[in-house]
């Protein structure tokens, strides 16, 4: 069920009520006021990566793409282990953080992304931007906003179907 309140939209996922800004919005607002936006994205990939090197460079366009800064990082690492075979990379940003995790064992693959910002966030324009690199299959995300508590603003799960 979802209800229309002027620029927003209020729907229910999970039982659990969120408010869904329309498509292309941008959740920021003009102020100097920190953001505190947290989006956390679940997916699954095709040919997923597995060069270092690749991905830091991928990041550092991530963040500039974002309009934000680097304060140290990308740091990136191959981790072979059975059970726990990926990739794992991690920037600080100057506003908080980007994270993500590929296991590449399963086909296709699962990544799990972290990205938290005392700044502003262009949610759909991420999403577009992370479907450049990322062959998703199919992929789930939140977005909450962590000002005072962790209010859900944003809630979607997406297939290739």
């Amino acid at each position: 069920m979802a209800f229309i309140l002027t620029n927003i939209e209020v729907k229910t996922l999970w039982g659990l009520p969120y408010i869904s800004f329309n498509k292309g919005g941008n959740m920021s607002r003009d102020c100097n006021k920190p953001f505190h936006k947290h989006l956390m994205l679940r997916g699954h990939i095709t040919n997923p990566p597995k060069n270092e090197d690749e991905v830091i460079q991928w990041t550092k366009e991530l963040v500039s793409f974002l309009n934000m800064k680097i304060l140290q990082g990308p740091f990136a690492t191959y981790l072979d282990v059975e059970g726990n075979r990926g990739l794992t990379c991690v920037t600080m940003i100057e506003t908080s953080h980007i994270a993500f995790h590929i296991w590449d064992e399963s086909d296709p693959a699962l990544i799990q992304l972290d990205i938290y910002t005392c700044g502003s966030l262009d949610i759909y324009g991420t999403l577009s931007y992370l479907k450049t690199f990322f062959d998703f299959t199919s992929y789930e995300y939140l977005v909450y906003d962590r000002e005072h508590s962790f209010n859900l603003i944003e809630a979607d799960i997406h297939s290739a179907d």
